[in-house]
C-alpha cells in the first residue's frame, strides 16, 4: 500500500481448510431383467474433491443394503452382479451408499441412492414328469 510515496508491507497469514464435498451419484433411474439373466451395475459417485478421479481412483466407499437373493456386490469396483432365477420376478430396490473419507480431515459424507431394479417373467418351456406305463383292462 502506498501513500505519498510511502509503502507499507505486511505477511498475510491464510489457513486454508479442507471443506469436504458430498458425493454425488451419477443417475442410476432403474433397471430391467428377465430372469436367468445377469444383471450388473457399476455404481459411480463423483467426488467433487477430486474432479479428474474415475470409479477406480476415486477415494470413494461404496456399499449396498437390501441385495435380492443370489446378488452379490463388489465394494473394490462398485459392482453388483445378479442373475435371478427363475422364481425370483418382481420388483426390487437397491440401495447403494457411497461415503467421501473427507481426504484425512475427519470429515465423511455419505449418500444413497435408491436402485429400482425389476424382474421380468420369462415364459419357459413346460416340464413334463415322465408317465408310467399304465394297463387297462377292457369290461
Amino acid at each position: 500500500m502506498t501513500a505519498g510515496g510511502l509503502s507499507v508491507t505486511a505477511d498475510v497469514v491464510v489457513d486454508v481448510i479442507n471443506a469436504n464435498a458430498a458425493p454425488i451419484f451419477e443417475s442410476m433411474r432403474g433397471w430391467s431383467v428377465v430372469e436367468g439373466q445377469t444383471l450388473q451395475i457399476q455404481a459411480f459417485a463423483f467426488d467433487a474433491d477430486h474432479p479428474a478421479a474415475t470409479s477406480s481412483s476415486a477415494a470413494i466407499d461404496y456399499r449396498v443394503f437390501e441385495l435380492p437373493d443370489g446378488a452379490s456386490f463388489d465394494a473394490t469396483t462398485a459392482t453388483l452382479t445378479w442373475t435371478p432365477d427363475f422364481e425370483q420376478a418382481g420388483d426390487y430396490v437397491v440401495r447403494f451408499e457411497a461415503t467421501d473419507d473427507g481426504d484425512g480431515a475427519g470429515d465423511p459424507i455419505t449418500e444413497s441412492s435408491n436402485v429400482p431394479i425389476r424382474v421380468r417373467d420369462i415364459n419357459r418351456r413346460p416340464v413334463i414328469s415322465q408317465i408310467s406305463n399304465l394297463e387297462l383292462e377292457r369290461g
